[in-house]
């Protein structure tokens, strides 16, 4: 009996070195040399006005670099086919990419990327910790199981007109499965992950503008 008591001892103490300042060093070191994440989920926001709406959900795919590019594509879950919305940035400029039906001309605005605020919203998909702690208040939780929950509370004015709070579910081998965004508005986007990959073959189209 004793000898069961000193293992789950044992497993509770590396469990807890998982989480707190311990976890969040770990997790910066395991993330530190990932340089582009890649990966697909569906993204549904809960409106204020609409609390039992079906949330509108849109198939995401996205890639997203250590250098500040990305590529993220959003598109209806109905009709993959149909509208379309992507967000491109190749480090230096910034493209927002509408387009209502396939065969129309798509809608184009450009801004420059030191003025980008996706950037700093999306890190948190590459974990990381370096970029995230320079615009939130950090803190890495247990989670139901063995999954943990990054918590991210923003300290930038910049953010927080946009975030009051992110909370990112990662899974044992310190991968994101679920990203939860809290608006100031009430509103909540959630992003359920069903794929990502770490340092991907690199799609040629990925970073720039088509």
């Amino acid at each position: 009996m004793l000898r069961v008591q000193v293992l789950l001892l044992a497993a509770l103490a590396a469990w807890t070195a998982e989480i707190g300042e311990a976890g969040l060093t770990h997790l910066a070191e395991t993330r530190a040399t990932i340089a582009v994440v890649a990966g697909a989920g569906v993204r549904t926001v809960q409106r204020v006005d609409e609390p039992d709406g079906p949330g509108d959900p849109r198939q995401v795919r996205f890639a997203v670099a250590a250098d500040g590019r990305y590529d993220i594509v959003l598109t209806v879950a109905s009709d993959p086919d149909g509208e379309r919305t992507r967000f491109i940035s190749d480090g230096r400029s910034t493209w927002e990419i509408s387009l209502m039906a396939a065969g129309e001309e798509p809608l184009i605005k450009e801004r420059r990327a030191d003025s980008d605020l996706i950037a700093r919203l999306i890190a948190c998909l590459r974990l990381d910790l370096a970029q995230l702690r320079r615009d939130y208040a950090v803190e890495l939780v247990a989670g139901a199981g063995e999954l943990r929950e990054l918590r991210l509370v923003p300290i930038d004015p910049a953010v927080t007109a946009e975030v009051t709070r992110i909370v990112l579910t990662i899974d044992p081998a310190d991968r994101p499965v679920r990203l939860v965004l809290d608006e100031p508005s009430g509103n909540r986007q959630r992003l359920e992950i069903s794929e990502f990959r770490d340092d991907p073959a690199l799609d040629p189209g990925w970073f720039s503008r088509p």
